[in-house]
């Protein structure tokens, strides 16, 4: 099985990045039971993050690499339905 990269290097750039401030009037905050339903279905995917945290300096550092497998060798990482994903993904994250 060959992991796919699903458009998710978008989590990555969230991940580095500090937690976002809410702005008032903001909905909720993304859950990863509702990104999963911007996924097609008819699959079983495997989703997969690894993430380090430094907390060694004064602005803590979050990195991570999430990465998704579809039991495929289709790279989907320009699928729309993947850049959704990836994007919710790193809301959540992000929250």
């Amino acid at each position: 099985m060959v992991t796919t990269r699903a458009c998710l290097a978008v989590v990555a750039g969230a991940v580095i990045a500090s937690a976002p401030v809410a702005l008032a009037g903001e909905s909720s905050p993304p859950t990863l039971q509702g990104c999963v339903s911007l996924l097609p279905s008819g699959k079983v995917y495997t989703l997969r993050l690894s993430a380090t945290i430094d907390t060694r300096t004064d602005h803590p550092e979050f990195t991570g690499n999430v990465t998704m497998d579809d039991g495929t060798q289709i790279d989907r990482s320009q699928d729309a339905a993947s850049e959704r994903f990836g994007k919710c993904v790193a809301d959540v994250i992000g929250h």
